[in-house]
């Protein structure tokens, strides 16, 4: 089977090799089946919060004879399972508010998990706030640019006792990913700007400014001011 959406192709590519992997709010399946299919895990559940995408993912399961080593569940987040079944959890394609929420709801399965592969798709700083203080360590970021919108995958563990420090810039442009040589950094940074830029000229159109708007013109000048100093090539 290969793998044609570029984006889910980067979260399977982030995945570590292990025994068990869970895809939380699969919707077709389509990412356990490559991972089983290409031997990244010899198992995996699929879970969903909706019955409808769980009986497509049921549907496409069946069809590669992969019944015995995909399971379904319907249910939201990591209440769908136990603690220490799996090696690997995903959650992609969701904002990174409602990530956020799913890890925090059942945190205790969630941090007993060895790895965690996020793929937010809004939200981003948000999400790494989160993570920063909650004890969890980013081991791995990449981007990569699908249909005209860039998408970020975050590879993650929770480590007992970890105090993260950083600064609000921190969580907007992402240290991990900055210090990679990927085409991915480019991907990310390109876009990082364009939407900062963006939104920057339209805040400074604003005649009657509050506070607020003058606080947020700081904060998107010195994000660009960042990207121009760090980052080459965009």
């Amino acid at each position: 089977m290969v793998l044609r959406n570029k984006r889910l192709l980067m979260v399977a590519n982030m995945i570590p090799k292990c025994e068990c992997m869970a895809d939380i709010g699969t919707d077709h399946a389509l990412l356990p089946i490559y991972l089983v299919l290409n031997g990244k895990c010899n198992r995996a559940i699929a879970s969903d919060v909706k019955i409808g995408p769980l009986q497509s993912a049921e549907k496409n399961i069946k069809r590669q004879n992969l019944s015995d080593k995909i399971e379904t569940r319907l249910g939201s987040g990591f209440e769908v399972l136990k603690t220490g079944e799996c090696q690997v959890a995903v959650l992609a394609g969701m904002g990174g508010i409602l990530i956020s929420r799913l890890i925090e709801d059942s945190f205790d399965i969630a941090k007993k998990t060895p790895y965690l592969v996020l793929q937010p798709n809004t939200e981003e700083a948000s999400l790494r706030k989160y993570l920063f203080d909650n004890g969890f360590e980013i081991l791995d970021e990449n981007a990569v640019m699908d249909k005209g919108h860039c998408y970020l995958a975050v590879l993650c563990r929770h480590v007992p006792g970890l105090v993260s420090d950083y600064d609000e810039i921190d969580l907007v442009v992402g240290k991990v990913l900055y210090k990679k040589d990927t085409e991915g950094r480019i991907v990310y940074y390109r876009d990082l700007r364009q939407k900062a830029d963006k939104v920057l000229n339209k805040l400074e159109k604003v005649k009657n400014r509050t506070e607020e708007i003058e606080k947020r013109i700081v904060e998107y000048k010195k994000v660009l001011r960042w990207i121009d100093e760090n980052v080459e090539g965009i």
